[in-house]
């Protein structure tokens, strides 16, 4: 028998992601304060693209039968991991809208993150009625799912910023092999 999910249980998981949440998002704001972040629109890019193109993977590969099967057609289940691109997008203009606020880049990218998460969800509950076709989602409140959610992306998100700061190395050291190799 499917797993049945409740408002009870996304209340809980919305408390236990808002309290991981929180230190993710001050050890975010340390890797990447201002001055770092503003030069960080390629690392978050590619960081955006490899979580968020692995995260779909997993998902797709563990909850299929049990998920998406309900409003995906099979012939998606193989792009599921393009998504990668789509997010890498979403990172740019996290990073972009970020970088206009008067609060440190780095926090505002999460609470984005967090807010973007609201439309993307909002759009498959309401839009895509998703809880009209998906069985574990029956008798869900709408509200918890949002607030999880919301809590979630802050995770995913900060993951993702704390690649980025991982891959800004990489990718120096790249640059210079390159600039060594590169006839004067």
């Amino acid at each position: 028998m499917p797993t049945t999910l409740t408002s009870t249980g996304y209340w809980i998981s919305a408390a236990g992601a808002a309290v991981l949440a929180i230190p993710l998002t001050v050890l975010a704001n340390a890797l990447l304060p201002r001055t770092r972040f503003d030069r960080s629109a390629t690392e978050i890019a590619l960081a955006a693209a490899a979580f968020w193109g692995a995260l779909a993977a997993v998902l797709v590969a563990t909850m299929w039968g049990s998920y998406y099967t309900f409003f995906a057609p099979e012939w998606q289940r193989p792009l599921a991991p393009l998504s990668s691109i789509l997010y890498a997008g979403i990172g740019l203009i996290l990073w972009w809208l970020a970088r206009r606020t008067p609060l440190p880049p780095a926090i505002a990218f999460l609470l984005l993150g967090g807010m973007e998460s609201l439309a993307e969800h909002a759009a498959a509950i309401w839009g895509a009625g998703l809880f009209k076709k998906v069985p574990m989602l029956t008798g869900v409140d709408p509200a918890a799912v949002l607030v999880f959610a919301f809590f979630e992306y802050v995770i995913y998100w900060g993951l993702t910023l704390v690649l980025a700061r991982l891959l800004a190395g990489s990718l120096t050291a790249l640059r210079n092999c390159i600039r060594r190799r590169a006839p004067s």
